[in-house]
């Protein structure tokens, strides 16, 4: 290995990573990102599915805990205390959702995770179930350099009812792995955050994005970047429970946040088939959700002035 700074000599066969062994001073190839709030009883399980992966290169897991309120942060610390080679954990003072010095909270976590190549995302309520994920992903990513991203299916667990369903991609993939490109979002999503590894390099085009934050936010510039490529094996678990960040938000909140990541997307978007496509997704799907109606004039006038390319950016920004 000897892009940059990642110089190692790979392990005969994957390898627990928390039996590693390397010299002083290594570079992780995978650096793991987890964001984790009021997790408690989830954590656990995210942390463990992390430290079953078995690789043949090194591997850092880098855990934010969001100034949570419950048992959340003892229990990274638990970890970290046991395995501090391996984890570095990342405690804040103050909670930073949704406020503007939550970028400066971040730059802890970027600094530990940004020196790998690649980054592995699993939110602190997921978990992996597959120890040889990051081995499969990273090596697909290695072989192939045209390619970006990697993602793969996952089951889905109902928290509060113990019931489980699968992503109901079956007649999608019918048994095989499936490319991603670019416009591959507007007919299906399927990148949940952590079924995503990616080239640390394809965020370099996102420094100039100053919109709201969101999992498409993060797939929109990686895919500017590359392929993507979607496995068919199942290796994780994505859990929907009351907890959950987005589930906490009403039904007019969620519907106004897609709004406005749809006009930052567009307005970066310089592409014009690609932005119709954008308002097409996002736009049927507001307008048909429950209290979507609230923004039926204003996408009304969206769709109206998408197709007036001649307008001048700055008049179209006043008028929405």
């Amino acid at each position: 290995m000897t892009e940059n700074n990642y110089k190692y000599t790979p392990l005969a066969e994957p390898t627990l990573i928390s039996e590693q062994v390397w010299a002083d001073g290594t570079t992780p190839l995978v650096a793991t990102s987890t964001l984790t709030y009021n997790h408690e009883p989830f954590i656990r399980d995210c942390i463990e599915g992390i430290l079953m992966q078995k690789t043949t290169f090194p591997v850092r897991i880098v855990i934010f805990d969001d100034c949570s309120t419950d048992g959340t942060r003892e229990i990274v610390q638990e970890y970290e205390a046991k395995y501090p080679y391996l984890i570095k954990g990342i405690y804040p003072e103050k909670n930073t959702w949704g406020k503007p010095e939550r970028n400066e909270a971040f730059k802890p976590r970027n600094e530990a995770r940004n020196v790998a190549k690649y980054i592995a995302l699993c939110e602190g309520d997921d978990y992996w179930t597959d120890p040889l994920k990051l081995q499969k992903q990273v090596d697909f990513l290695e072989e192939n350099p045209e390619y970006v991203l990697t993602c793969h299916r996952y089951n889905k667990l109902d928290f509060e009812n113990n019931k489980w369903y699968s992503d109901d991609q079956n007649n999608l993939f019918q048994n095989n792995n499936e490319g991603i490109s670019f416009v591959y979002p507007f007919k299906i999503w399927i990148t949940k955050t952590l079924t995503l590894v990616y080239r640390k390099s394809a965020l370099s085009n996102m420094s100039h994005y100053k919109g709201k934050m969101r999992d498409n936010v993060i797939v929109y510039f990686i895919m500017k970047s590359g392929k993507g490529y979607c496995f068919n094996d199942i290796m994780g678990v994505y859990r929907l429970h009351n907890g959950g960040v987005v589930s906490k938000q009403g039904i007019s909140r969620r519907v106004n946040d897609g709004y406005i990541v749809l006009k930052d997307l567009y307005y970066c978007e310089r592409n014009n088939l690609t932005r119709r496509m954008y308002y097409d997704k996002y736009a049927s799907f507001f307008i048909t959700t429950k209290g979507g109606v609230l923004f039926k004039e204003k996408f009304e006038i969206f769709k109206f002035l998408s197709l007036i390319y001649f307008l001048p950016m700055k008049v179209i920004r006043r008028l929405l």
